[in-house]
């Protein structure tokens, strides 16, 4: 859904995050995008960032032909060169940053015994080193404006392991993210920043398709071949690059609750999605 789609629906209930500025990974498609557009139809400038810029700066272009305000930077989270070149950016255009949602990440599939190191290298790296980078190089940032919020896309996988080969790379690196947040809560909640953790289910992207044909055409021990049930943060092209995200409303509303809860207190609205996991 398009912001002016969005807004004609009356889907948009307040300017909650007027004058916000926010930088969103995996921004070019799926849950970034959906996440993007919904905090810049909430009245917050948002910088996408995605590994195929060409999706960053379209999703970009639509904002601001609805009347948002938004960039589009081309960054691969699995570079720190990239991620402190993109957070530079988008702090040059909009003067700092308030948000972050650092949900950019990829997918893995297999037995653990059939995993190469190059494949479970690239998990780890893109999942938890991309999460770690894009809250290293943001969070100097909103301690500059005395605070701000941060949510990272966890899994279902972050704490619970489906049967049957369902990619125990994937699942480590999801964790990790559930416990980074963690320790980002921790350590700078004094100082202002919120951090939460959206852990999803499956939800229905490219990434979920994508994922479901590598593991049933995958050789498993056994007789059944089971498809992952951990294809939730994010959606990829067909070369498996992390650009990710869902459209999935609920995830989104998570999402957005997460960056706004503090302002939501004594009837109940605090309360995030049972999916978020708050961190404070």
């Amino acid at each position: 859904m398009t912001m002016a789609e969005l807004q004609n629906a009356g889907a948009i209930p307040a300017k909650r995050m007027e004058g916000r500025r926010a930088f969103v990974t995996g921004g070019g498609s799926g849950i970034g995008k959906a996440t993007a557009i919904r905090l810049a139809a909430e009245g917050a400038s948002v910088a996408i960032a995605d590994i195929r810029g060409d999706s960053a700066a379209a999703v970009a272009a639509d904002i601001e032909a609805d009347g948002g305000t938004a960039i589009g930077v081309e960054t691969d989270i699995a570079s720190e060169a990239s991620i402190e070149a993109g957070v530079s950016e988008a702090v040059r255009a909009f003067g700092g940053l308030d948000a972050v949602f650092a949900n950019a990440g990829t997918a893995g599939s297999g037995w653990l015994h059939e995993t190469t190191l190059d494949d479970w290298e690239t998990v780890i790296r893109v999942n938890l080193t991309g999460t770690f980078l894009t809250a290293k190089h943001t969070i100097p940032h909103l301690l500059a404006n005395g605070g701000g919020a941060i949510v990272t896309t966890g899994s279902i996988s972050s704490q619970i392991i489906a049967l049957g080969g369902a990619a125990a790379s994937y699942a480590a690196s999801k964790g990790g993210v559930l416990q980074l947040t963690k320790a980002i809560a921790v350590d700078y909640g004094p100082q202002g920043i919120r951090a939460n953790c959206l852990c999803p289910g499956v939800v229905r992207t490219r990434l979920a398709h994508h994922v479901r044909a590598d593991t049933e055409n995958h050789t498993t021990p056994g007789s059944r071949r089971r498809p992952t049930a951990s294809s939730d943060d994010s959606n990829t092209d067909s070369t498996s690059r992390h650009t990710r995200g869902t459209s999935s409303g609920r995830g989104v509303s998570a999402v957005r609750r997460g960056f706004v809860h503090d302002r939501q207190r004594g009837d109940g609205r605090r309360r995030l999605h049972r999916r978020l996991t708050v961190l404070q």
